[in-house]
């Protein structure tokens, strides 16, 4: 396995207090106005204030940058970056990381809002020098519902991390938990702007290869899935993001880690297809299911599923209903876990 990168005799990373500002927080955002106020009043209410928080307004056609220039006004650590036109998320993310001043990097989706200790919570880890990142558990807030989203097991080690990470985004709350060195984007670049979806989930994989993770197990992060707004990616669009990072991306993947490719691949295709069963869209579920079984990877359960899967998709939803209940809610138990933490 290669080395990991260690921080240790920067001085740019040493005594973060006295830096100003320490931490550069980025808020993407593209119509947001509905709910943008929520997140703007979590970053100021952090008790750790040593920030600047950037909110790159990606080409709206709502009143985003009225909301966003009302709240300028009353504090001078916001900044207002506007794109003339919507150029997707991963390039509102990379302007704020160009623009960013702070040793460290944060981010908050629009329709997301941190706990107020959240950042001063994830700054003591990085006197370590050997921590590139820092991410927290986050809570998935559904009408009448949260989920608290955890990934213990991901982080007993950088092997085991990436290991996870090429399967499905082990990162709780994603984005929205993430602080950064800035200087990691230095080696390992900036968000993909060709990608439609997963550009987070591609991201870690490139920081977990070469930097330390450190996992906090405190629920600061609120992740909204309530509204049909949410900056959360459509299945659709998902798809094609999952097929960019596992199909397209093969050349950022370590050589040691690439041998296990094939069989990431199946469970993508697999989990694809439990999603779009899930929506009784069987078309888009049997092309999944079938692509996973004729992936060339070398877990033998995984093929099993495929099948079952497959055969699964060819049955009438209403003989699923009248004959199959059982199997078909086991199945779609399957896939609960990894969709909850895919974004």
């Amino acid at each position: 396995m290669s080395t990991l990168i260690n921080f240790a005799g920067d001085v740019n990373n040493n005594n973060l207090s006295a830096v100003t500002p320490a931490v550069s927080i980025i808020i993407p955002c593209y119509n947001s106005a509905s709910f943008l106020p929520r997140a703007i009043n979590s970053v100021l209410a952090q008790t750790w204030s040593n920030f600047e928080l950037l909110i790159v307004d990606d080409g709206s056609i709502d009143n985003s940058a009225q909301v966003i220039e009302e709240f300028a006004a009353r504090d001078a650590r916001l900044h207002l970056l506007r794109h003339d036109i919507n150029r997707g998320l991963p390039a509102a993310r990379n302007t704020g990381i160009r623009q960013a001043h702070g040793s460290l990097v944060a981010f908050l989706d629009a329709d997301d809002w941190w706990a107020p200790e959240k950042i001063a919570t994830q700054i003591p880890y990085f006197d370590d020098p050997a921590i590139g990142a820092c991410c927290v558990t986050s809570v998935l807030v559904y009408p009448g519902d949260q989920i608290i989203q955890r990934s213990p097991q991901a982080f007993l080690n950088t092997e085991t991390l990436v290991i996870t990470l090429l399967f499905r985004n082990a990162i709780p709350g994603s984005a929205s938990s993430m602080v950064v060195r800035k200087q990691c984007f230095d080696n390992v670049g900036l968000f993909d702007e060709n990608m439609v979806a997963a550009e987070d989930h591609d991201m870690w994989l490139r920081l977990a290869q070469k930097y330390t993770i450190q996992w906090i197990d405190s629920n600061l992060v609120y992740i909204d899935k309530s509204h049909p707004g949410a900056m959360t990616k459509a299945l659709s669009r998902m798809e094609m993001g999952r097929e960019q990072f596992l199909y397209n991306r093969e050349h950022d993947v370590l050589p040691p880690y690439r041998k296990l490719l094939p069989d990431a691949r199946r469970y993508m295709h697999i989990h694809t297809a439990i999603e779009y069963l899930r929506v009784d869209d069987f078309t888009r579920a049997r092309l999944h299911s079938y692509r996973a079984i004729t992936a060339s990877g070398h877990i033998n359960r995984e093929l099993r599923r495929s099948f079952v899967l497959f055969l699964l998709t060819c049955i009438p939803l209403s003989l699923q209903h009248r004959f199959l209940r059982p199997l078909r809610k086991r199945i779609l138990k399957i896939g609960e876990s990894t969709s909850a933490s895919t974004q």
